[in-house]
């Protein structure tokens, strides 16, 4: 090989060399652009989950601050009718001499406890009138806890040396005898009360004050705990003192966000609730006057403010329901691991597979595949109603251009169906048991059809089932299988019975698809003017 011959090869080893490295600077270029843009799109992400949970515990809170208002009404609002039934004779008193107090004794019918400082029989008329109150507030409280799902517990302190729990605190429980002595716990209370008549704000009577965060005494959940002034007449005569279980605060973000760190601060910035898994300088940075700290901005994603440091992303994100702010913390290695492959790993594996040409357009394919899949995941879960996990309105309007489109002369059943009396179920026993009903009526329409058919939420409690290539009369076997169904499941989980009425429609070819659903929706109606849980059609 003459020397011309040898430098030309050199020079295409030369040129061969640097546009391979030129290629892998590109494409290393290309990765830095696109895991920067993953990392915001994920950070964008987690901003969006975290505020969706926010406001289901904010909406959580909301409900329980009004369920405490409710509670307290019980004391308050108990019919005088009530009051007079009860009878003192017909309950079991026990005596403590060592405590000074006389205690109500649980029966099998009675959850709770009744503490009176002192003997029963030393009681005057506004001491008894209180304490047949509570009793009858008993009986409230046992009736909701019989019929609906009710985790609460309450402890109501009196004026009138007279304390209630619910669920029952055994004496010696309640007056801890290392603690302060019965006594001094009466004598604390009325200081409380006399305090709270003179200085108490409108807001402490309205909306209650002093709400904590606690972990619940049997491992169960965290209490979300509020104390209410209690009026008899124009008078404070106690404190209620009522805990529910924050259920939305057990299990609130999936991976990755799980490997995060979430606390919550009261208006002052003073610690509520760890989960647990923040670090010592984590917490000592919730106690800063977080108006103070420079570093902050507001959130680009919506609500709240945002510290991305580099190295630590951090979330503050209000709950307005009573002032505090819940604070998110997660390492951004953590998200960068999450994205894609740690940096080394990956530039020995891009540098691999471009010296071998072949691997390096699997890789690409491979990848490609990857990231179809997950846009076809994320497709299908636009799709669905996040709910009941039926199909929803714009996957509803599809489906039924599909099957008209292709219908010929396999015809096909359209059915409205709409949850009787659902305000009422609602009214009665709040949103939250509300949206269990509708989880467990969809539950059972999917039971009861048939693989090929569809249903859809239509919006509220209504829904429209598309039963694929059936008659008239096979499509009224599957209505009135649907209204048994549901009557049975409903009736055996909730222990009230839930009715559907509906109206049926079948395919015609001079129907449009909004003809179907308004003939569907005139057919509901029908069955609901003629009495309800029945198919009309």
């Amino acid at each position: 090989m003459n020397k011309n011959n040898r430098k030309g090869l050199n020079i295409s080893y030369v040129i061969s060399v640097l546009f391979i490295m030129l290629i892998l600077s590109v494409i290393m270029y290309l990765y830095h652009v696109d895991l920067q843009e993953d990392m915001i799109a994920i950070e964008e992400g987690l901003y969006k989950e975290l505020n969706y949970q926010v406001n289901i515990v904010d909406s959580k809170m909301k409900e329980i601050i009004d369920m405490g208002k409710l509670q307290k009404l019980w004391i308050e609002e108990i019919p005088q009718s009530d009051v007079k039934n009860i009878d003192l004779e017909n309950y079991e008193w026990k005596y403590y001499g060592d405590l000074n107090v006389t205690s109500l004794v649980e029966s099998d019918e009675l959850l709770g406890s009744i503490f009176i400082k002192g003997s029963i029989s030393e009681l005057d008329d506004n001491q008894i009138n209180t304490l047949k109150r509570m009793l009858a507030s008993f009986s409230v409280r046992t009736f909701l806890n019989d019929h609906i799902d009710f985790s609460s517990g309450a402890i109501y302190y009196s004026d009138y040396d007279i304390i209630s729990a619910y669920p029952s605190e055994d004496v010696y429980n309640f007056f801890d005898p290392t603690g302060m002595p019965a006594a001094e716990i009466f004598k604390y209370i009325k200081e409380n009360i006399i305090m709270l008549r003179e200085q108490g704000s409108e807001e402490d009577y309205t909306e209650g004050w002093e709400s904590n965060l606690n972990p619940d005494v049997n491992g169960n959940g965290i209490l979300f705990t509020r104390n209410w002034t209690v009026f008899s007449g124009d008078e404070i005569s106690g404190i209620y003192q009522s805990s529910f279980n924050l259920e939305p605060l057990n299990n609130i973000l999936d991976k990755p966000y799980d490997e995060g760190h979430i606390f919550i601060v009261d208006p002052v910035n003073q610690l509520v609730y760890d989960d647990g898994k923040a670090a010592t300088e984590v917490k000592e940075f919730a106690l800063f006057d977080m108006d103070d700290i420079d570093n902050y901005e507001e959130n680009p994603y919506g609500q709240g403010l945002l510290l991305n440091d580099g190295e630590v992303i951090t979330y503050i994100l209000p709950l307005s329901s009573t002032k505090w702010k819940m604070i998110y913390q997660i390492d951004r290695d953590t998200l960068i691991d999450y994205v894609e492959k740690p940096y080394a790993e990956y530039s020995i594996y891009v540098f691999t597979t471009l010296a071998l040409g072949y691997f390096l357009l699997s890789y690409v394919h491979r990848i490609n595949v990857e990231r179809r899949k997950e846009k076809e995941k994320i497709i299908e879960s636009t799709q669905v109603d996040y709910l009941t996990g039926t199909l929803n309105r714009k996957v509803l309007d599809q489906k039924l251009d599909e099957f008209i489109e292709y219908s010929s002369d396999n015809t096909f059943g359209v059915v409205m169906l709409d949850i009787d009396d659902f305000k009422k179920v609602n009214d009665t026993y709040g949103h939250s048991f509300g949206d269990e009903v509708l989880v467990q009526v969809a539950s059972t329409i999917k039971e009861s059809l048939r693989s090929n058919d569809l249903v859809c939420r239509f919006g509220g409690e209504e829904f429209v089932v598309i039963l694929s290539g059936s008659t008239r009369e096979v499509s009224l076997k599957i209505c009135n299988r649907i209204l048994d169904n549901i009557r049975r499941d409903t009736t055996e989980k909730f222990a009230i019975t839930i009715t559907v009425s509906m109206g049926l429609i079948s395919y015609s070819k001079e129907y449009s698809k909004e003809d179907l659903l308004k003939k569907a929706d005139e057919n509901l109606y029908v069955a609901k003017k003629e009495g309800k849980d029945k198919v009309v059609g």
